[in-house]
């Protein structure tokens, strides 16, 4: 499907499921925030604040426009783990909860006790200059498919078909990438090496969730077989 023949989901009001999923989502911001503070046992922590601040406006990007121009997204994200559901990505949405709040906890403690671990001040910039190309990933892959909830299924509710319209063009899995980008600059903004413990677990789950995810499009979406031999890479272009 490409862009000029995306459904249109204007029209559709935004529901109790979207109005969940957003205090969801701001509500796993604040509990990572909090999780920092109270681990770190720092108020005036810089770099916390930072964090909390960039993730805080990615997140009200990513509203304002669904709320503007397809509210039907908030609405089935705001559902969470939704009837056909596969189960491994039942496990990997625990999983991914599980480590993002353990992955705060080991950060703010390495801020508290273990100094050994502490990167310098200046991998805050460079962090905070990684989750923009992370963040835009991210975002075009979410407004260039009507289909992007946010567990892997087949949506034969909504006419499920393959999307090849923007990054999905070039990358098979973008919005993967933009989240593995993004995860990836967590350490540096926080400035801990031990912070890279619990992502690089997050990364490994996201890989082996393209795979899993590849392997029940081909068997269930009609065509995706041909779109990986048109698309060749799933996260990275001309490499993997």
């Amino acid at each position: 499907m490409d862009s000029k023949d995306l459904p249109s989901a204007k029209s559709e009001k935004l529901t109790r499921y979207g109005i969940k999923g957003i205090i969801s989502w701001y509500g796993l911001i604040t509990a990572s925030f909090l999780i920092l503070i109270f681990a770190s046992g720092k108020i005036k922590w810089i770099n916390a604040w930072v964090f909390y601040g960039i993730s805080l406006i990615y997140q009200t990007i990513d509203i304002t426009y669904l709320l503007r121009k397809n509210p039907q997204i908030l609405n089935e994200r705001g559902k969470m783990v939704k009837e056909g559901t596969k189960t491994f990505d039942k496990i990997f949405v625990g999983g991914y909860l599980i480590l993002t709040l353990i992955s705060m906890y080991m950060i703010g403690l390495d801020e508290r006790l273990y100094a050994w671990s502490d990167l310098p001040f200046w991998t805050l910039y460079i962090g905070i200059a990684l989750t923009l190309p992370g963040f835009i990933i991210a975002f075009w892959a979410m407004i260039s498919n009507p289909f992007f909830e946010l567990t892997a299924r087949i949506q034969k509710d909504r006419n499920h078909e393959i999307i090849k319209a923007g990054p999905y063009q070039i990358i098979r899995h973008p919005g993967y990438a933009g989240e593995i980008l993004m995860l990836l600059a967590t350490p540096l903004i926080l400035g801990s090496l031990l912070g890279f413990l619990p992502i690089i677990a997050m990364v490994v789950l996201f890989i082996a969730r393209t795979g899993l995810e590849d392997r029940i499009l081909k068997q269930e979406l009609s065509g995706y077989s041909e779109y990986i031999n048109e698309v060749k890479y799933r996260l990275i272009p001309y490499v993997w």
